[in-house]
Order: C-alpha cells, then sequence, then structure tokens
C-alpha cells in the first residue's frame, strides 16, 4: 500500500471510531434523561398518593366530626339536663313535682312526653321552677306548653303583691318551644341557665 492509501484508510477508521464515541456517548446520555425521567414519575405518583390519602383521611375525620356534631344534638335524658342548669345557674335546693300532681293543678298530661321533669323550690317564697318536657309530637307539646303557660301565670298572680322579688324573676321567665321539646326556667341566673338549653 502507499502512503496515501494507509493514511486514508486510517483517517476511515479514526472516523469511524469518533463516530462510535459520539453514539455511545449520545446512548448514555438518554439513558440517564430516561432514568431520571422514570424517578421524577415515580416520584409524583408517590406524592400524588400520599396527597390522596391525606385528602381522604380528612374527609374522613371531617365526616365523623359531622356525625358526632348531630349526635350532640338530639336531647339527653331531662333529668341530665336538669342537673346540668342546677348547677351551672347555681339553683339551690327543689322538689320534684308528680305527673299526677301536673295533671290535676295545671292540665300537664305527661302521656304525651317521652320523658320529663318538673322541679319546684322546696323554700318559700322561691318562684324557682324549671320545668323540662320532651314531647312524643307536635300535639302534646302543644297541650304541655298551654299548661306550662297556666302554671306561670298563676306563680305571677301568687307572688305579685307577696313576694315582689320573686314576681320580678317569674315574669323573665317565658315558656318555649323548640320542636317537641318544651321549657320553663324561673331562677335568678336565668341567662345561665337558657344556655345551657340553647345547646340542644
Amino acid at each position: 500500500m502507499t502512503k496515501k492509501r494507509i493514511f486514508k484508510v486510517s483517517k476511515v477508521i479514526m472516523l469511524t471510531v469518533s463516530m462510535m464515541t459520539v453514539l455511545a456517548f449520545t446512548g448514555c446520555g438518554k439513558n440517564e434523561q430516561k432514568k431520571e425521567a422514570v424517578t421524577t414519575a415515580e416520584a409524583t405518583t408517590d406524592i400524588t398518593i400520599v396527597e390522596k390519602t391525606t385528602v381522604a383521611e380528612t374527609e374522613t375525620d371531617t365526616k365523623a366530626e359531622v356525625t358526632t356534631k348531630e349526635v350532640s344534638k338530639g336531647l339527653p335524658p331531662m333529668s341530665d339536663l336538669y342537673n346540668e342548669i342546677a348547677k351551672k345557674a347555681e339553683i339551690g335546693s327543689m322538689y320534684q313535682v308528680s305527673g299526677e300532681d301536673l295533671l290535676d293543678s295545671y292540665g300537664i298530661d305527661v302521656s304525651g312526653c317521652k320523658d320529663y321533669v318538673f322541679y319546684q323550690a322546696d323554700t318559700a317564697p322561691s318562684a324557682d321552677t324549671v320545668a323540662l318536657f320532651h314531647c312524643k309530637d307536635a300535639a302534646s307539646a302543644e297541650s304541655v306548653k298551654e299548661g306550662l303557660e297556666v302554671f306561670l301565670d298563676n306563680l305571677l298572680v301568687t307572688n305579685e303583691d307577696y313576694a315582689p322579688e320573686e314576681y320580678a324573676k317569674a315574669s323573665k321567665a317565658k315558656v318555649t318551644c323548640k320542636d317537641n321539646f318544651v321549657y320553663l326556667i324561673v331562677c335568678d341566673k336565668l341567662s345561665q341557665a337558657e344556655k345551657v338549653v340553647e345547646q340542644y
């Protein structure tokens, strides 16, 4: 072979090797990019899964809170509610009036109630009264409301001349009906007592 021929062959071989090297590096770069893309995609998927799980857990917690609030709106036993009112409003010693006496004196028929309590002060001339009635239906609630209004009118008439301070206390009270829950509270700390009832 001539020198020129050898030189040309060498050039071709060098070019071929150079091109192969470039292609090899280009391929490696693409593989690295692919690996990075896959890693990024996996990380994004992981983040999405974590975010979805967190949202799902939050939604579950919120539902649990709503359920708890809905349950807490129900009326407690009337005796428990009376005890809470007596404690918050610092009501003194009381005695419980029977269903028979309520019917005889004020026409209040407790047979239309799911639960009830009626307490009056056991020391004269205190007008303190806590009457709580959880009625079965609207008709029973209306009947109880009317009976309690008769009771409150009698309380006002009795104390107007005999005990002016008790009359003033009773005059601030009113019979309240919320759905089938009817109540009357007469006490010195009426606002504290009403706050207890208003949460239900």
